[in-house]
């Protein structure tokens, strides 16, 4: 089939990807979100705004305005640092679909493949997310035999943690795992119109905007995996600064591995407190440094006791603005004179910011399609979020 023809299927496809793209896509959907039109390449950044905390200040009247250089808001510099693309080949079987409006398999899995890549990024930066209610290993929302009503205890631990926190009260998204939905949708009231004031639960199978929050169903919730520490005490090695970004950790005897997203807990002194590891690392017989998503509360003074939280789901209870998702249009270096290697367009979702691009290339006789995307992500306001073990 000429090129000039096959070129008239790129915009249907892109349109019909977009659209099974949107269907899949949870997190990307929910996050703060920006699209810089200009086209750019790996590594290149967009900015993010983070408005400064204020105080209220008393008025008093002057010749002079009082001097405000001090409201800044900070930003925060997001790195394009992903790129993905999955690509395939079409039959005539296939091409015809696409004339009739229906997207083939094959476009919809290459869709579904970036789905899972962009997805899994997003909560691998909320892996990040210290604050935390529930028991590891024990899916949350649990029906009473005897009411008949879910305990709702660790999202109400959750809640409080987002107002403690001053994260606002719009714009709150919790994103489940199906056991925890499955436990939701089995208590009354999620499903019990009298409870829940509509019939969304029992006929859609939805549980919707309740106690203040969007919820979210997905399969691509994380499990954070860690392997319990062996015998021989971890104490905290030393001081170790308020405000530092990482911690030294002593393994009395028997060396452990931790992995990005464990939990460590500090459990006394003015660090005590909940914390990340940021880069995976092993525990040596001796002092091991340890990089953490977010600072030391206070200094150490060491000795102190650090326990490893167990295997866990990662449901979360976000603000918008806890997670940051960048992307832009992806730029062309074709040499001066080589004349266009291919054929491509792009489409940007005005509800997910990404920018989808498919670009048609001629193989060893078969013509190659690809659907890329080009992306940045991180965690942005921790204290935002709250994760909901299960």
């Amino acid at each position: 089939m000429a090129a000039n023809v096959l070129t008239n299927y790129i915009q249907p496809l892109l349109a019909m990807g977009l659209q099974e793209y949107r269907n899949a896509v949870v997190l990307p959907r929910l996050v703060n979100r920006t699209f810089e039109p200009t086209p750019g390449t790996k590594m290149s950044t967009i900015e993010i705004t983070i408005p400064s905390a204020m105080a209220a200040v008393d008025v008093t009247p002057a010749h002079t305005a009082p001097d405000t250089q001090a409201i800044l808001s900070t930003k925060k510099s997001i790195t394009i640092d992903k790129w993905k693309e999955a690509p395939f080949t079409m039959n005539d079987r296939e091409l015809m679909q696409v004339s009739h409006g229906i997207i083939p398999a094959v476009a919809r899995e290459a869709i579904l493949a970036l789905v899972e890549a962009v997805e899994a990024d997003l909560f691998d930066k909320a892996m990040g997310i210290p604050y935390m209610s529930g028991t590891a290993g024990t899916t949350p929302f649990a029906v009473s035999s005897t009411t008949g009503l879910n305990d709702m205890t660790v999202y109400i631990g959750a809640r409080k943690g987002l107002n403690v926190r001053k994260a606002p009260a719009t714009d709150r998204f919790s994103i489940i795992d199906p056991d925890a939905a499955g436990n939701l949708l089995n208590g009354r009231q999620f499903t019990d119109a009298a409870w829940r004031g509509d019939t969304g639960g029992i006929i859609q199978g939805a549980i919707g905007y309740k106690l203040g929050a969007n919820w979210l169903e997905s399969n691509r919730v994380t499990t954070s995996t860690s392997t319990p520490l062996t015998a021989g005490a971890a104490t905290v090695n030393g001081v170790n600064a308020a405000g530092a970004t990482s911690v030294s950790i002593a393994k009395a005897t028997n060396a452990a591995p931790l992995v990005r997203g464990n939990t460590l807990t500090i459990a006394t002194g003015a660090a005590a407190g909940t914390y990340r590891v940021k880069t995976s690392v092993s525990l040596i017989v001796g002092n091991t440094t340890v990089e953490l998503t977010t600072p030391l509360l206070g200094a150490t003074a060491g000795g102190e006791s650090v326990t490893l939280l167990a295997t866990s789901v990662q449901n979360l209870l976000i603000h918008r603005d806890a997670l940051a998702f960048v992307t832009r249009p992806l730029g062309e270096s074709i040499p001066p004179g080589a004349g266009s290697p291919g054929f491509f367009d792009y489409i940007v979702d005005p509800e997910s910011g990404l920018v989808l691009r498919l670009e048609l290339t001629r193989e060893h006789k078969q013509w190659r399609w690809s659907y890329d995307i080009m992306w940045g992500s991180e965690l942005i306001r921790p204290e935002f979020g709250h994760v909901m073990l299960g």
